[in-house]
């Protein structure tokens, strides 16, 4: 199977009021459409925006330096990742001391080639829509956890989804959890025939004039899923019949 996106988009804009610090990657500068890994970090504190500063750049590195250009991984290829982040910020600790509540909140979404993973540590969400109507979302039964260095290592919850389909989109979200009225007012945004920047804007908008807060995060829409076995099943059977 082969899964194929049209263009994501990200957002994560200073605004006005009360102030959210997140870290988002890629930026909404440096996405492509073939961007497979999206993160989000951070929280509401100086020491959180630090936290996922190393953190983020710690993950995306590892993926970018051990995955040797596959698109698939595995469950422990994440938790790995993961952990190199939590060593990152105990060895950031060490040479600064004045900073020993180093902590932030995670959201990571990973695009296989047959399946997506999910990651989330803390109060972040991801959210599957089809057809105008939420069918996943992740939950952090533990709000409060946090990756805070590799004295004290999270536990680490990987979700895989193998139910994805044609025009699925994923929201990563950096805010609190939406309540039922959000997530109906959010999937009548996501089901105008729109770009996934003007979708992003739009909630953005919606988020910020409601809660007064800054929103981050990623827009991914699914264009199709594909039997990559059947596609070279039948180029093998056209290229033989010019032999």
């Amino acid at each position: 199977m082969n899964i194929v996106t049209h263009r994501p988009f990200s957002v994560s804009e200073t605004e006005t009021g009360m102030k959210n610090t997140e870290i988002i990657h890629p930026s909404h500068d440096s996405l492509e459409k073939g961007n497979r890994l999206f993160i989000t970090c951070g929280g509401n504190t100086g020491s959180s925006l630090v936290a996922g500063q190393i953190t983020c750049e710690t993950i995306k590195t590892y993926f970018h330096s051990f995955l040797d250009g596959q698109e698939d991984i595995s469950v422990d290829f994440i938790e790995k990742a993961i952990r190199m982040g939590e060593i990152a910020l105990s060895e950031y600790r060490k040479s600064h001391p004045e900073r020993q509540e180093l902590s932030t909140a995670l959201s990571l979404f990973y695009l296989a080639s047959d399946c997506v993973y999910l990651c989330q540590i803390g109060e972040s969400r991801i959210y599957q829509i089809r057809e105008n109507r939420i069918v996943y979302e992740t939950i952090d039964a533990s709000p409060g956890r946090k990756i805070r260095g590799a004295h004290q290592p999270v536990e680490i919850n990987v979700v895989i989804l193998k139910d994805v389909r044609p025009d699925d989109q994923f929201l990563i979200s950096n805010c609190n959890p939406f309540n039922a009225q959000d997530e109906k007012n959010i999937c009548e945004i996501l089901k105008v025939h729109a770009t996934a920047e003007e979708k992003l804007s739009q909630i953005k908008t919606y988020y910020l004039n409601k809660y007064k807060r800054r929103f981050s995060g990623h827009l991914v829409p699914l264009r199709g899923v594909y039997d990559a076995q059947a596609i070279k099943r039948k180029i093998n059977k056209l290229v033989y019949s010019f032999i």
